[in-house]
């Protein structure tokens, strides 16, 4: 049997506590119902009325109801019906329960598929053969509860909506590389046609005839050889006066000017020089170039000039072309930029509710979780901090390759920046069972590099090593300096850089991986390439890293090399100056988290908080951890709402988007700062920009502070404690 139902009503099953305890642990912040589609397979109807009527005390959502009996029309009902989770019996008359999780396993790729198993008392066994096959949630039939179902409903309802979301902003990522890869096809044939008409124009003034003429000037006669009389259309004839000639071919706009010139360089100058159009019988238009010497004999009184014409109308016609090619390149520039900043707000913008989100559900802060929801909020964290270091990475990429990158040179402990280079690998290399390894070479002064992008060197390599090696392998980071024949430390030293004989430190990686062919080297440091489609399907990548690595080093006036045996392993090698430095390290910046205690003890009222955003999301993720440190929130969705709310509400500190409808939060910040009664209020402004100038550009309209999103809530969180404490 099965059937299809749609509860409407909510019988008063739970007690008031036990509603107030539901609205704590998993009803969202949302006054619309939402339908859920709930399969549920058992062949109890006493177990099924009890489960529906359990649902049914969910006041914040809808449920439709899907029933079978046995597992036969349980897996009928879930291909034709597509119910969003199941509510599954392991005890059916006509099988294992379990059949259907195999058979639902097997054509889906997500690690927790929407079922929530019950199971008899004492069936321990079977829970934990259900949880293998993937099951998201397993209950024991005795314990049940409305509460415990509603939760764990809730919990995996939660889980698809997440993974839904990150799936969205991976589609997203992979239309902005393709988008991108499209434009980078573009310009490259920009580049190509501008390359041949450069061709052009070299061709055009290495074949060009040139006409020569003579000018007695005591005599008062001229002579044009045939190449003068071809580009002046004039035909053979002892009788022609060529000056009348010249002078009446000039473009009436060029005449004065041509002999103006042409007469000075008599009475003044030895060398004559200049360009002038001319107007051929058919009316076209041509461009000369005139040069000439002008002979004078021992008084210095000119006697005649020697000089030659040559036609370079196609060298201004290719100068215009070239002019909009450039203006069309320049334009093409400033629109990728417009295009990738677009698309960093646009993938920025749901990773700031993503990360946001989770960050309040693994601090408790909308209620208790268990040890294996903690394990899920930390997977979808990694999961959305490495689309963002992916977005990062082909910004970075974007700034680096148009020469708007500086580094920010700085004396760095070697030691320091590998072990935190190594940190970050290490859980990896753990889950993969492979050995990391590493040696620095003793002795080694602080260097002067930009410490952050020598660490994102290392972490890029130090990735793929762990990436590419296989289990029980291993991963090592050897650091040596020398010069010539003379090095310290593990590292193999490679021939080129023992030739060339200069001070240099070298960070290697090696490992024991899989290898590259000696026909893919070359493509390694190619943009988004990647050198096997096998290899796309088993590893996650952009084809992004190794770029990076290789133009932060040439930045550094640096080089990479590498040497790999497929089966053995490869090693990267990265050589950089040796520039020691004597000052000490920097120590990083830390922001101390807000106390709340010091803010009541500086305010009796809490804290306003103007907040102006115009997306739900990140409006929710904002207010909820704010509320949950007892700051009042008051909400504008747009920049001329928020300049309203200021003057209205005088808060203490304002947090500013910068792109938003009606009125961007820029032209928002210069009128607030225009008021004077707000003029010394902090302004934090958040954008999901994050392009080169943009901090500049808040800070210039007035900001106090900026911050690039997706930002870290316990960060903003401080960066308010610290302005409230001034």
């Amino acid at each position: 049997m099965n059937a299809l139902r749609t509860p409407t009503c909510t019988p008063p099953l739970l007690k008031k506590s036990d509603v107030e305890e539901l609205s704590v642990q998993i009803s969202p912040s949302t006054s619309i119902k939402t339908l859920t589609r709930i399969l549920i397979v058992d062949d109890s109807d006493i177990d099924r009325d009890t489960y529906i009527r359990y649902l049914q005390s969910d006041t914040d959502y809808t449920y439709e109801i899907i029933e079978a009996e046995n597992l036969e029309d349980g897996l009928e009902m879930w291909r034709s019906q597509s119910p969003e989770m199941v509510l599954l019996d392991v005890k059916l008359p006509d099988g294992d329960g379990l059949e259907f999780l195999e058979a639902f396993s097997e054509g889906s790729n997500e690690q927790r598929l929407p079922v929530i198993v019950l199971t008899g008392q004492g069936d321990e066994q079977t829970a934990v053969r259900a949880m293998k096959l993937g099951a998201a949630d397993y209950l024991e039939k005795k314990d049940v509860t409305a509460v415990s179902l509603c939760i764990s409903v809730g919990q995996v309802r939660d889980r698809i909506a997440l993974n839904q979301q990150l799936t969205r902003s991976q589609q997203q990522q992979q239309e902005l590389l393709q988008n991108l890869q499209k434009y980078t096809n573009q310009l490259q044939k920009r580049e190509a046609e501008l390359e041949r008409l450069s061709e052009r124009l070299t061709l055009s003034l290495k074949s060009g005839e040139i006409g020569c003429w003579e000018w007695d000037l005591v005599e008062n006669t001229i002579q044009w050889d045939v190449r003068m009389r071809e580009l002046y259309v004039v035909t053979e004839s002892s009788d022609l006066d060529l000056y009348n000639v010249w002078t009446s071919a000039l473009h009436p706009e060029d005449r004065v000017a041509a002999e103006s010139s042409l007469q000075q360089a008599i009475l003044e100058k030895e060398k004559y020089e200049s360009e002038f159009r001319i107007i051929h019988p058919d009316q076209s238009i041509h461009f000369i170039r005139s040069y000439g010497t002008v002979l004078r004999d021992s008084e210095g009184l000119a006697q005649r000039i020697i000089g030659i014409n040559f036609n370079v109308s196609d060298r201004k016609e290719v100068e215009e072309q070239l002019l909009q090619t450039n203006e069309q390149l320049i334009k093409a520039t400033r629109l990728k930029d417009e295009f990738l900043a677009n698309m960093s707000h646009e993938l920025r913008t749901p990773l700031t509710a993503v990360l946001g989100m989770s960050e309040i559900l693994q601090k408790e802060m909308l209620g208790s979780i268990n040890e294996r929801q903690q394990k899920a909020l930390i997977a979808i964290r990694k999961g959305g901090r490495h689309l963002l270091e992916l977005i990062n990475d082909i910004l970075d990429l974007s700034k680096i390759s148009s020469g708007k990158v500086e580094l920010d040179l700085e004396s760095v402990s070697v030691q320091n920046v590998c072990d935190s280079s190594l940190v970050y690998v290490k859980q990896q290399a753990f889950q993969n069972h492979v050995e990391v390894y590493s040696n620095i070479a003793p002795n080694i002064s602080n260097i002067l590099v930009d410490e952050r992008r020598l660490r994102q060197i290392l972490i890029n390599l130090l990735v793929n090593a762990v990436k590419f090696t296989p289990k029980n392998g291993k991963v090592s980071l050897l650091v040596s300096v020398g010069c010539g024949e003379t090095w310290e430390g593990e590292a193999t030293v490679p021939n080129q850089l023992k030739d060339q004989d200069l001070p240099m430190i070298l960070f290697q990686v090696t490992d024991t991986g899989i290898g590259i062919a000696s026909r893919d080297l070359h493509r390694l440091f190619q943009p988004f390439v990647q050198l096997d489609s096998g290899l796309n399907r088993q590893y996650e990548g952009t084809g992004l890293g190794l770029v990076m690595v290789k133009q932060i080093a040439e930045l550094h006036d640096g080089q990479v090399m590498v040497t790999s045996v497929i089966g053995q392993g490869s090693t990267f090698t990265v050589a950089l100056p040796y520039q020691m430095s004597e000052f000490a390290t920097r120590s990083p910046e830390l922001i101390t988290p807000f106390s709340l205690t010091t803010a009541k003890s500086k305010h009796a009222i809490a804290p306003l908080i103007l907040l102006v955003e115009d997306n739900e999301a990140n409006i929710q993720t904002f207010t909820s951890y704010l509320s949950a440190y007892e700051y009042q929130v008051v909400l504008a969705k747009n920049g001329e709402e928020g300049v309203a709310m200021a003057k209205t509400h005088q808060p203490d500190i304002i947090l500013m988007d910068i792109q938003m409808p009606v009125m961007d939060g820029l032209q928002a910040t210069r009128l607030i700062r225009a008021e004077p009664k707000l003029a010394t209020v902090p302004i934090i402004a958040l954008t999901a920009r994050a392009m080169q100038g943009d901090q500049e550009l808040c800070i210039k309209a007035g900001a106090n502070q900026y911050l690039s999103k997706p930002v870290e809530l316990e960060q903003l969180v401080g960066v308010i404690g610290q302005f409230l404490e001034m």
